[in-house]
């Protein structure tokens, strides 16, 4: 060992590949032993866990007049306090208890993650079969989109209540409208059948026709208000939370990566091993020495 700490270099290298071969040699049938029980003992306990799927979607946040209901930050945290876990899991029919398998899968993976400069949020489960787990988001999409919707129509309200509250005075002023024109002309036939008109019906009829217009003006103003509370609960400026796409989780489960971890296996146990062989070459190679 002394030696090839003081070689440097291609000479380093080439040493420590003719002590890694020897060793080897050497010691290959326990060698080989080590890395098949290392890697039969990891494949073993791997396949024995249990699978995962994962399920995925993107919730984009419902509007209204064209500013966000809520902010995405919100939702997510919302997404992820104990008491909407729980909540889901009773519309479920699951048992809200960590001692149940599925349970504590659902409450452990359920997250959700903010997209950056969107109005997105991408929810996402893990359960032990793909069909739960597209249930179980499916079923955290629809309470997130009903809590929404309370919050949403609310604000949705006051917007229909202003539209009533619009048609109702403009209906007023056309009656008022209408009913100063019946005056007026009323007026102006009984002058003309009697011949006579003074001053003070004159400039009666005149303050009538300048009402008038003053009515004309706001039952205008009031028709351009309506047009703009109709334009903000417009389907492109007031729409509920929804998903872009279906619920999605892959054909394949996600946990545990068998291949992957029975190779990592091969590959750890394959260098414990080549270690242990190599130590106790130098181990022997000293003891001869001596």
């Amino acid at each position: 060992m002394d030696e090839i700490a003081e070689l440097t270099g291609l000479e380093y290298i080439g040493a420590l590949a003719s002590t890694t071969l020897a060793a080897f040699r050497e010691r290959r049938g326990r060698l080989l032993g080590i890395i098949a029980i290392a890697t039969a003992v990891t494949g073993g306990i791997v396949w024995l866990l249990p699978q995962q799927w994962k399920a995925q979607v993107a919730l984009q946040i419902g509007h209204v007049d064209g500013e966000l209901v809520e902010g995405p930050p919100l939702v997510a945290r919302r997404v992820e306090t104990p008491g909407f876990k729980l909540e889901v899991l009773k519309s479920l029919g699951m048992k809200p208890s960590v001692v149940d398998p599925k349970s504590a899968l659902f409450l452990e993976t359920l997250a959700a993650q903010v997209i950056n400069g969107t109005d997105l949020v991408q929810l996402s489960i893990r359960a032990y079969s793909r069909a739960d787990a597209i249930r179980q988001l499916q079923a955290t999409l629809d309470l997130l989109r009903s809590r929404e919707s309370s919050v949403m129509e609310a604000r949705t309200k006051m917007l229909r209540e202003r539209l009533a509250a619009i048609d109702d005075y403009s209906q007023s002023l056309k009656a008022l409208q209408a009913s100063v024109v019946r005056s007026i002309t009323e007026r102006s036939k009984a002058g003309h059948r009697a011949g006579t008109e003074n001053n003070e019906e004159t400039l009666t009829a005149a303050l009538a026709r300048s009402l008038i217009r003053e009515l004309s003006a706001q039952v205008l103003q009031l028709r351009q208000e309506r047009i703009e509370v109709e334009q903000q609960l417009s389907p492109t400026q007031t729409y509920p939370a929804q998903a872009l796409e279906p619920v999605y989780a892959d054909e394949e489960p996600v946990r545990p990566r068998r291949a992957l971890s029975v190779f990592l296996a091969f590959l750890l146990s394959s260098l414990v091993g080549m270690s242990w062989a190599i130590a106790m070459l130098h181990r022997d190679r000293s003891r001869s020495s001596t």
